[in-house]
């Protein structure tokens, strides 16, 4: 996360209901992702709060921002969910029981250290560094 500025813009990939676009990348065939805007509302040294609008299909993909003065992009963290609040049904002026579960734009996001110490402690597959 160094270089994330409170404020700045930020860019979160992944694929929201399973949707894939028809542009492969590399030869191992990955799908080109979606790609979304949100603004970086809050961050400690653990999670980073994002103001976008989240959809399910983006948690697990890499949240990136630009470093400043560069046209490089740096991996702040990993998308884990978005907040989500209950909210009233209403029939016209008159309130139901019913309830609906509404996506606030607050998205939660975890600083990519913590994904990497989760990697080291729990290995799958290559080490981190190994090319092949």
């Amino acid at each position: 996360m160094e270089g994330l500025i409170y404020g700045q813009d930020v860019f979160f990939l992944g694929f929201p209901y399973d949707l894939l676009g028809r542009i492969i990348l590399g030869s191992e065939g990955y799908p080109l992702p979606f790609v979304k805007k949100a603004t970086v509302s809050l961050f400690d040294s653990r999670v980073i709060y994002l103001d976008g609008h989240n959809n399910s299909g983006f948690s697990g993909g890499p949240v990136v921002f630009p470093q400043t003065g560069k046209n490089e992009y740096r991996v702040a963290g990993v998308v884990s969910g978005y907040v989500e609040r209950p909210e009233p049904v209403f029939d016209g002026e008159h309130k139901t029981p019913l309830v609906y579960q509404y996506n606030t734009g607050i998205i939660v996001a975890h600083n990519i250290k913590a994904a990497l110490d989760l990697i080291t402690l729990n290995p799958i597959g290559c080490a981190l560094g190994d090319s092949g």
